[in-house]
């Protein structure tokens, strides 16, 4: 996790910033040029980490973070890049309010296995605990109507969200309850997915798992028989470890950094799959809507 330690010391320090992003555009074979970086803001006690307002599409992008919280440069990075290469605006709140998971030597080591299900170290309840009081759904679906609520008063006409580790779990919940304001969703080496959740999907969603996650067999075997099962796409990264595309990533690593393009280009290509889909089927449904009230209208005349 060097990536992790670099990131929290690089939002401290510019220049550190800076050369995290110069190591990622010097060993990827796709960024050619730097992008903007976004700005923080707050919507009552919510911070949010916000980049690309400026572009004019009417896509805006949620982004929910890993359990290593908002102030991780790589995740930054990748909400930049995001941005920059969809021309989009995408926004990443800071649901745990800073109160992200710490990383203290075992605990958080032992914590991340647990998370990923290959054990189940003593310190769980710990664990728990936290999650129950920063990361429990009652809350994150609380903040995220409020921050789709602010994007559609911001003309955002289309709303689509992607989530690391923790997030992925998150974004497969909000494409299921929330399905009203989402139009797809991207997980992204997600912890604890759960076929319950996979049952209550809406969405066509996009997993992309590190070589250490759980496998997405279960949830493939059910997405599948849903009439947008075909929409679903699904990849593992078997020599990436849980976190490359977040807090783990490592820049400097020509193969992570490869990963991630891979990621970006994934991401790119489902979002334009997806969207231009769904945007086509919303102008179709209220030209029907039109061409319905004309005819009534007429009809009325007439009679």
């Amino acid at each position: 996790w060097e990536g992790d330690i670099r990131g929290q010391q690089a939002l401290t320090n510019p220049n550190m910033y800076n050369k995290l992003k110069k190591e990622f555009r010097s060993n990827s074979c796709l960024v050619l040029t730097d992008y903007p970086p976004g700005y923080v803001y707050s919507i009552n006690d919510l911070n949010i980490y916000d980049v690309g307002s400026n572009y004019s599409s009417s896509t805006a992008i949620v982004v929910v973070y890993d359990i290593r919280g908002f102030n991780i440069s790589q995740t930054r990075v990748f909400c930049d890049r995001l941005s920059f290469e969809y021309k989009a605006r995408v926004v990443m709140p800071d649901f745990f309010r800073g109160n992200e998971f710490r990383r203290n030597s075992a605990r958080f080591s032992a914590s991340l296995i647990n998370i990923l299900g290959t054990a189940a170290p003593a310190n769980m309840s710990e664990l728990g605990a936290w999650l129950a009081q920063a990361g429990n759904w009652s809350q994150v679906e609380k903040d995220l109507i409020m921050v789709n609520e602010q994007l559609k008063k911001d003309r955002a006409k289309q709303l689509a969200i992607l989530g690391f580790c923790w997030g992925g779990l998150q974004v497969l919940r909000a494409c299921g309850q929330l399905a009203d304001y989402y139009s797809t969703g991207i997980s992204i080496h997600g912890a604890s997915l759960t076929v319950t959740d996979a049952q209550n999907l809406q969405r066509p969603m996009m997993f992309l798992a590190a070589g250490n996650d759980p496998p997405l067999t279960n949830i493939t075997a059910t997405l599948n028989q849903k009439s947008f099962g075909n929409l679903c796409e699904y990849k593992v990264y078997p020599n990436m470890i849980h976190g490359f595309a977040s807090a783990g990533a490592n820049f400097s690593n020509p193969e992570n950094v490869a990963a991630l393009d891979d990621v970006h280009d994934r991401c790119n290509k489902f979002l334009t799959k997806i969207l231009t889909n769904s945007g086509m089927i919303v102008a179709s449904t209220v030209k029907l809507v039109l061409l319905t009230f004309y005819i009534l209208v007429n009809n009325i005349y007439y009679i």
